[in-house]
């Protein structure tokens, strides 16, 4: 069921922010670009945080389909992160796809944590504030990372 369920919610992720990265991002808008793709991988996560929750904690348990389902998405988006860090390189060794690999897993454990209900209700206070206030900073980071392979894989 879960897996039925997942289907068509992993379908939306295309148009609601998988295409962004299918286009190379400039060097001088690279910024903008970044935050674009976190705003809406973020959208994306509040309206099917239920599901993506559930599939993520039955991966985390080893169930063999949800793994599955959530590497093929990440696998996905990790080949598209290297290509926006101009890698040549296809070897799961390279220097960009460790980077990219890195920078997916804290993205979405980022959106996990955004879109955790009860985890918001137990820390909510002044000093957390709202989880949108990470966007801007997991943007950064990705940026930064973009920045730093492309740097790599033209030198």
């Amino acid at each position: 069921l879960v897996i039925a369920a997942l289907e068509p919610v992993t379908a939306t992720a295309e148009q609601d922010f998988v295409w962004r990265l299918r286009t190379r991002w400039p060097d001088d808008d690279l910024a903008s670009h970044c935050r674009a793709f976190i705003d809406d991988f973020h959208s994306y996560w509040l309206k099917h945080s239920r599901l993506l929750h559930l599939r993520n904690s039955m991966a985390d348990a080893h169930d063999k389909r949800m793994m599955e389902e959530r590497i093929k998405v990440a696998r996905t988006l990790i080949s598209l992160l290297v290509a926006q860090m101009d890698s040549k390189e296809t070897s799961l060794e390279a220097p960009q796809s460790a980077m990219a690999s890195v920078l997916m897993t804290a993205i979405e454990r980022a959106a996990t944590v955004w879109t955790d209900a009860a985890l918001h209700n137990m820390i909510v206070s002044p000093q957390f504030g709202h989880g949108a206030r990470f966007l801007a900073p997991t943007a950064r980071l990705l940026e930064l990372g973009i920045r730093d392979m492309r740097s790599l894989a033209n030198n």
